[in-house]
């Protein structure tokens, strides 16, 4: 009997929408009543997306619910960019659920956050999703690791809302419009993770030599614009109209490596470049001596970089199957989302499957968690060998 089942409707009536896919992901779970649901909606007005979150997590009536507003939803039969809401619902035998909402409070010290749960040495995954206008996620991802240790993170920033105070997001059937609502899982959640990435290195890695500010003023001792120059100089003109439509810096995760190779690297977009002061800048500060990289957009190499992550998702993790898949993708790609899960879904033969697009990904890296851009995160939950065990990446 399935454990888990996804469903996916379209119209402009989300919450007539929402009651729809939730009662066809229920349909796999034959009378069980689901642990967890998880809920996407795409639609215009934020009002109604908050609506038909509160209703698909109503009639799944499941014990945690998580979700939010996205511009791009899919689930395993079809895919949305337009006004549709997906639900994924699962019964996890034996696995404790405490779900979160982190809120943002000022101190006198600066920033501080509020609601986690006290860790627990039994904590196998996190699980957040963050408004990016009132939460500061990425900051917040530098400590996560230190206040949830030895626990990965998988989430991202919540995409598709136009000005602050129009995200909306789903925790236990509440909708809340600010700060970040997630769930910590113990016990024996049997999950992996896995991260496909849609950006292609180029150029050398290189040492970052000069810093004032944000601003990076010199890479392995030239200025960091000419250096820049001389990368894009070195492409191909198929590449180079590639490269014009946006650049990212990696920023090495591990300085000490003896190698760096793709996925290594922390991406940041290349906001500025400044040929008067020899300047590139990617809006946070980078220590002088990182190795840093740029990267672009590989939209052909992203789907072997899917297939590849999907594949690993059965060969190199001990499960016989792997029952559900929750993807989470950068929202760059969010028109390409279809084809995405129709690869995921056929690389591992008919997962029940929730797909939405993102601002940008929390993923364990490096032994921390990091927030990611042009990514592709699978959470997958299995059954087989390594079903007893916890989460790993």
């Amino acid at each position: 009997m399935a454990r888990f089942g996804d469903g996916i409707a379209h119209g402009p009536d989300l919450t007539a929408a929402a009651e729809r896919a939730a009662k066809q992901a229920l349909g796999a779970l034959r009378g069980r009543r689901a642990d967890v649901a998880w809920v996407f909606v795409s639609g215009p007005d934020p009002e109604q997306v908050g609506d038909a979150l509160e209703r698909a997590a109503a009639v799944t009536g499941a014990r945690t619910s998580l979700g939010a507003g996205s511009p791009s939803v899919a689930a395993s039969s079809s895919a949305s960019t337009g006004s549709a809401v997906a639900v994924l619902v699962g019964v996890l035998p034996g696995v404790k659920v405490r779900s979160f909402h982190l809120e943002v409070m000022r101190v006198a010290a600066g920033l501080a956050v509020v609601g986690l749960p006290e860790p627990r040495p039994e904590d196998e995954l996190a699980l957040l999703l963050a408004d990016p206008w009132s939460f500061p996620a990425d900051g917040f991802a530098a400590r996560v690791s230190q206040l949830t240790p030895g626990t990965p993170v998988v989430g991202g920033l919540v995409s598709g809302a136009a000005a602050a105070g129009d995200s909306r997001m789903l925790v236990d059937g509440r909708v809340v419009q600010r700060g970040a609502v997630g769930a910590l899982l113990s016990g024996p959640v049997a999950a992996r993770i896995a991260s496909a990435p849609s950006s292609l290195a180029i150029g050398p890695p290189m040492t970052v030599t000069k810093v004032e500010g944000n601003d990076i003023l010199g890479l392995a001792g030239s200025d960091a614009a000419i250096a820049l120059e001389r990368v894009l100089g070195d492409l191909d003109p198929g590449q180079q109209a590639l490269a014009s439509r946006g650049l990212q810096l990696g920023v090495a995760v591990d300085e000490y490596a003896d190698a760096h190779l793709e996925g290594d690297y922390v991406l940041r977009p290349v906001i500025g470049v400044d040929r008067i002061l020899g300047a590139v800048s990617i809006g946070e500060p980078v220590e002088t001596g990182a190795t840093v990289r740029f990267h672009m957009r590989d939209p052909e190499g992203a789907s072997r970089q899917l297939h590849r992550a999907a594949q690993g998702l059965i060969t190199d993790t001990g499960f016989d199957t792997v029952e559900a898949v929750l993807v989470l993708g950068s929202d760059e790609r969010a028109d390409d989302l279809a084809g995405d899960v129709k690869q995921v879904a056929a690389d591992l033969s008919g997962p029940a499957l929730l797909a939405a697009s993102v601002a940008g990904e929390l993923v364990p890296m490096g032994g921390r968690v990091t927030l990611q851009g042009w990514t592709t995160t699978l959470l997958a939950f299995g059954s087989g060998s390594a079903a007893a065990r916890g989460t790993s990446r």
